[in-house]
Order: structure tokens, then sequence, then C-alpha cells
């Protein structure tokens, strides 16, 4: 990986149409492989341009090496490293300074924060952050022994009270404080006892420490509740941090998002039933749950059977009506269930060990007329199931081998255009089959048919003369005669 980042050998000074070429295609493929938001090399080397604070972009290459090699995950988080990156170059002459490149991106943080804590005269600090409450640039929402929240108002005041902190919204490039702030207020905690703070936004649902790493629920519940802010009105987003939410506000919660019901003791049946209404697979939260519950989760997601215990059958057959798929959660299911399984999903006999032919018959009449159908997951079909198979869904004859005279005249008399794509060599019996069925079509698919067959196509649609190459002279005086 050193040889990544030879800033001086390589290019001899930063050069972004040469870094591109050399780094477009790895840079896509992990921009692909993370799900990261930008969407081609040339916006995330902007981004990376962007983020280093040198004018000729000395720390390009390494933004570009921290990347690559996963210490920094995604391409926004590179602005994270802007404030670490300006300390570096400032104090880059120390004897005690770190090669950059030996350092990972977790590491850069790191230094950034201990070169940048320098202690300002105690005075000059509180006058600083008297300034922003005295602009209206920041609100001072609490104030007491314990405690302080500050709602900042501005991107400057977001980057004064979220100073050493590794959030977007106090990064002095490509900061996110407008983006957050357009949606409501960003709380920047501070416990004074332990000098940590945290950075709270309702409406995203985000709480984070100072390492921009999400704040578990029970360290959340503690801040919330000792600060004092009221999540009523924000819900649900946050309800994983209120204490003991009523009734009201855990419904608030499931009837937006039902997994929010694993935030919740012995949430109510109305609750419940809320919850597997929003999201049937949410039952898997809940404790003994009652067979209203049950059905009421399958009818609307019918693989939460699988979260099931012991199902009755009236929860089964609920299951695979709504789900075909269901009947894989289901041991040595009845003959019912497997009827209403086929019935909703003709390819839910692939589940079905030893069908019997009434299910086979089931479900070869629920496929789809233009689909293969459903022969490929039946073994050892019977001739009667076959000849269903290709009235049904002509196209199915490609799942038999050496299928009979029988049911090949069954595939053209159903549709011949497709029965004939399939059918090599077709018989005299099979070509006039078609023909009953369809003369155009049926002509458009045999080769040189018989004088026999031009005749019967003819008596039985007129139309059909423009599809015979070559006609016969009594073909011609036939179609002529029809006039």
């Amino acid at each position: 990986m050193r040889n990544l980042i030879n800033l001086v050998s390589l290019f001899e000074g930063y050069e972004r149409a040469k870094t591109l070429s050399v780094y477009k295609v790895r840079l896509e493929k992990i921009l692909h492989d993370r799900v990261d938001f930008l969407s081609n090399a040339e916006k995330a080397l902007q981004a990376f341009e962007d983020a280093d604070p040198t004018p000729k972009k000395a720390f390009v290459l390494n933004l570009i090496k921290w990347y690559l090699d996963g210490s920094m995950r995604f391409v926004e988080d590179a602005s994270k490293a802007t404030d670490a990156l300006a300390l570096y170059s400032r104090f880059r002459l120390r004897p005690d300074m770190p090669k950059l490149v030996d350092l990972s991106f977790s590491e850069l943080l790191d230094l950034g924060d201990k070169l940048s804590d320098t202690k300002s005269k105690k005075e000059e600090d509180k006058e600083k952050e008297l300034a922003f409450y005295r602009d209206q640039t920041a609100t001072l929402w609490l104030d007491n022994e314990n405690w302080k929240v500050v709602i900042p108002h501005t991107s400057d005041a977001a980057k004064y009270f979220g100073r050493n902190t590794r959030w977007c919204t106090s990064a002095e490039k490509n900061n996110m404080f407008d983006d957050y702030a357009d949606d409501g207020d960003l709380y920047i905690i501070l416990e004074k006892k332990t000098n940590k703070r945290w950075q709270l936004h309702v409406e995203s649902g985000q709480f984070m420490d100072e390492l921009d790493e999400e704040v578990n629920r029970d360290e959340g519940k503690y801040v919330i509740a000792s600060v004092g802010i009221k999540l009523d009105a924000y819900m649900p987003n946050m309800i994983k941090y209120i204490t003991n939410p009523t009734e009201t506000q855990q419904l608030i919660a499931v009837r937006k998002a039902g997994y929010y019901l694993r935030y919740f003791e012995n949430p109510s049946e109305k609750v419940q039933l809320a919850a597997v209404e929003e999201d049937g697979s949410s039952i898997r939260f809940i404790k003994n749950p009652n067979e209203e519950v049950k059905i009421r989760a399958v009818s609307n997601h019918g693989v939460a059977l699988q979260y099931i215990e012991n199902p009755s059958e009236e929860v089964k057959m609920r299951a695979v009506t709504n789900s075909s798929l269901a009947i894989t959660f289901i041991e040595n299911p009845s003959e019912e269930v497997k009827m209403r399984a086929v019935t909703n999903s003709s390819l839910a006999i692939k589940f079905i060990e030893n069908p019997s032919e009434e299910i086979q018959l089931a479900a070869i009449k629920n496929s789809a007329f233009y689909s293969k159908g459903v022969l490929d997951y039946i073994k050892n079909p019977s001739e009667k199931i076959k000849l269903a198979s290709v009235t049904r869904s002509p196209r199915s004859i490609v799942s038999i081998i050496n299928p009979s005279e029988e049911i090949k005249i069954a595939a053209v008399k159903a549709d011949p255009s497709i029965a004939l794509q399939y059918i090599s060599y077709p018989s005299e019996e099979i070509k006039i089959a078609a023909v009953k069925a369809d003369p155009s079509i049926a002509l458009q698919y045999i080769s040189y048919p018989s004088e026999e067959l031009q005749l019967l196509a003819l008596s039985i649609e007129k139309n059909s003369y423009v599809y015979i190459s070559n006609p016969t002279k009594k073909v011609t005086e036939y179609y002529n005669s029809l006039k």
C-alpha cells in the first residue's frame, strides 16, 4: 500500500488527470461495493480535493489510499480529515511527527485531536461562547450544575460547539450543518463532570457521541432523561430512548415501522396488532402472541410464519394465502394447505414434496398461459398431467422428453405459434391440428405446407393466403373462387 501513494516519484506533485486515470476503476468498484452515495470516481475525487486543505492538494493521494484500504469507509467521511490534515501540514516538521503514509485514517483523526488540544484562556473562550448567544446564532437551551445544552443556528456555531469532535456538522469543509438544520434543531449536549459531548438530531433519529458513533440505548435514555428533552412530539425516531413510553407513543411508533416493537416490554394487544399490521415479521418481538395477532401477522406478511411456533391450521392457511413461500416454513403441510398454496401461486408446487395428482392439476390450472408452467417441478408426471399442462401452458412442452403425438396435438391446438417452435419435424396430423387452430399463424411456422394444408387453411380463413409461399395453381384457383 506504501507504493500506492508515492507522492513524489509517481506524479512529482499532484495532477488530477493522472490521478483519475490511475485510480478510476478501483474507486468506482469500491463505490459500488460499499453502496456509497457518490456515483462515479470523478465526484469522489472532487470530494477528496475539497477535503484537502492545502493549496496544491498534497494530501489527495493519502485520502484515496485510506478509502481504498477501507480505513475510511465512505467518501463523505473525507470531510472529517480537513482539520486534522491542516494541523498535520502546520506541524509536519516537528521531529516527533509520524509519517503520514504510516497512519490509518482513524490514526490521522486521533492525531488531529491531539494537535488541536491547545488550551486557550478561559476568559477568551467564554467570551467567544457568549458572542454566539448575543448574536442569536446559538441558543443556550440548558445550563445547570451538571449539564449544558446548546442549539446552534449557523454552521459557524456548530463548528465552535462541536470542535474536537468528528461530527460532519463541525467540519471546516463540506460541512453538513444546513442539511440537518433544515429538518430540525441540533442539540449539542455536554456533561460537565465527564466533559463528554453528544449531538442529537431528533428528526433524523441520530444520536451520536464525540467519535460520531451512535449512542447505545441505555446511555441515550440516561442523557435525555437527565437534560429533560421532551420527545413526545418527535416520535417515532427516538422511541428507543424514551423510558416507559405510553401506549399512544408506542402506537405512533409501530404504525410507522413495526420493528420499533422491539423496544417495548409487554406491549398491549392493541400495540401488537398495530405492529404486525405494518410489518408482519415484527411478531418475532412478541412473547407468546395470541391467535389473533398471529393471524393478523401472516395475513399481512405470509413468511412471518417462520417466527411462529406450532401455528394452527388457520394460521397456516392465512399464511400461504398471503405468500405461497410460507409453505416452506410448514412441516408436513395438510392437503388443504398445499391446495391453498398452489391456488395462490402455481410455483408453490416446487416446495411441495410428492404432490398428489389433484395438487398438480390445481397448480397447472393456475399457471400463466405463456409461461413454462410447472412441469419442471413435478417428478415423473403422468400423461394426464402432461396433457393438462400443455393445454394450459403450451410452452411447457419443452419440459417433456419425447412428448407423445397426443401431447403435441394438444399443444398446437392451444397455441400453434408457441407449440410449433418446440416440435421438431411435426407430423401431418399435427400440422392439420395447427392449421385448424389458427391457419394464418400455423402457416408461418410450417415449412413447405402441402397443397392439402394450404387448401384447408384457405377453407377456414381466406386471408391466410398471404402466408402461402409459391401456391400451386389449384390453391390459387381456389383462393380466387373465394373472392
